[in-house]
C-alpha cells in the first residue's frame, strides 16, 4: 500500500519553470497537438492520487502525540492531499486503515486512528526504506546535482517526498545519517534549504545515457556508439496512446526536436539560452531522468 512512487511528473514541475504548451520552438514548426484520453494512464493516476494521499494522513497521525487525529484538523488539507472529495469522505472511504470513532468530549466530531493493518504496513515500509535507502541517497544526490546551485529548499523538497521514495522525518534521519553528502544552508530569503556537499561523478550519468550504453553493449543500438563518436543526437523513447501524435505536422516536430543535440541534466547549462529549442530538450531529459 505504502510503497514508494514512480510518478515525478506532477511532483517535480514545481522545481522548475513551466514550459509554453504552444510556442514557435525556433526553426521548428508550430504544432497543436491533438490530445486523447487514456483511461489507463487516469486510473494510475487516480489510483496514486489515493495512495499519496493515504501516506500522507498515516503519517500525519503517527506524528500526533494523542495518536490519533481529528476530522476538524485535517478538514483544511484537501488541496494539499490533490483530492476531490472532502477529507473526512476521504478516510472514511478507506476503514482498513483508518479507525473511526468519537471525540472523549465532543461526541459529534469524528477522530481516527490507524488500524492494526495500517501499523503492520508501515512496519513493512519502514524496513523497505531501510533495505533501499542507498537508493534513496542516489535518487537525492541526483535531484541536487541537477540544480544549478546544488540546493533545493526543504518546503520543495516536502512536496516531493513521497515520490522520491523519502522516509517521513527524512531531515532528521535519513540526511543526519550522511554528512558527507548532504548539509543544511539557508537561502537569501531565509529559508532553509539542503545543499549537496559533494559532486558526486559516479550519479553524473542520465538515465537516458545508462539505456542507450545498456543497448550498445547488448548490440542493440549503434546510434548510441555514433552518438558517443559526436555523430548523432541522443534520442528519447517514445510511445503514445493510440490516435496521439499520428498527423504528419506532429512526426515531423518529433523528428526534428530528437535531432536535437543531447544535454546531459547534469552538464553546465548557464550558457544556453532558455527560450531555446535545445533548452527544451534538456528540460525533457530532466524530467526523464527523475522519472526513471
Amino acid at each position: 500500500m505504502f510503497a514508494k512512487s514512480k510518478s515525478f511528473l506532477f511532483s517535480v514541475s514545481k522545481l522548475f519553470h513551466q514550459h509554453q504548451q504552444w510556442r514557435e520552438m525556433g526553426a521548428m514548426a508550430k504544432v497543436r497537438l491533438k490530445w486523447v484520453k487514456n483511461k489507463n494512464l487516469d486510473h494510475i493516476i487516480d489510483t496514486e492520487t489515493d495512495l499519496k494521499a493515504a501516506c500522507i494522513l498515516k503519517d500525519a497521525i503517527k506524528r500526533s502525540p494523542t495518536g490519533f487525529l481529528t476530522a476538524k484538523s485535517v478538514a483544511d488539507w484537501q488541496k494539499l492531499l490533490g483530492l476531490t472529495v472532502p477529507v473526512l469522505r476521504f478516510l472514511r472511504r478507506y476503514p482498513t486503515l483508518f479507525h473511526e470513532f468519537p471525540h472523549a468530549r465532543y461526541a459529534s466530531l469524528p477522530c481516527f486512528k490507524l488500524t492494526e493493518t495500517a501499523l503492520m504496513l508501515d512496519s513493512q515500509e519502514e524496513i523497505i526504506h531501510q533495505s533501499h535507502e542507498s537508493d534513496t541517497v542516489e535518487r537525492l544526490c541526483r535531484l541536487l546535482m541537477m540544480m544549478r546551485t546544488r540546493t533545493v529548499s526543504l518546503r520543495s523538497l516536502h512536496s516531493l517526498k513521497f515520490d522520491l521514495g523519502l522516509p517521513d522525518n527524512y531531515e532528521k534521519t535519513l540526511v543526519m545519517r550522511y554528512p558527507d553528502h548532504f548539509c543544511f544552508v539557508k537561502a537569501s530569503n531565509g529559508n532553509p534549504c539542503l545543499k549537496l556537499v559533494t559532486w558526486r561523478d559516479e550519479f553524473a550519468f542520465s538515465a537516458l545515457q545508462k539505456r542507450n550504453e545498456r543497448d550498445a553493449v547488448t548490440g542493440e543500438d549503434g546510434l548510441y556508439r555514433e552518438f558517443k563518436r559526436g555523430q548523432s543526437a541522443l534520442t528519447f523513447p517514445m510511445s503514445f496512446p493510440r490516435g496521439y501524435g499520428a498527423q504528419k505536422k506532429v512526426k515531423a516536430w518529433m523528428d526534428e526536436f530528437q535531432k536535437l543535440p543531447y544535454i546531459s541534466p547534469y552538464d553546465d547549462a548557464s550558457n544556453i539560452d532558455p527560450e531555446s529549442d535545445l533548452m527544451e530538450k534538456r528540460a525533457v531529459g530532466v524530467y526523464y531522468s527523475l522519472r526513471s
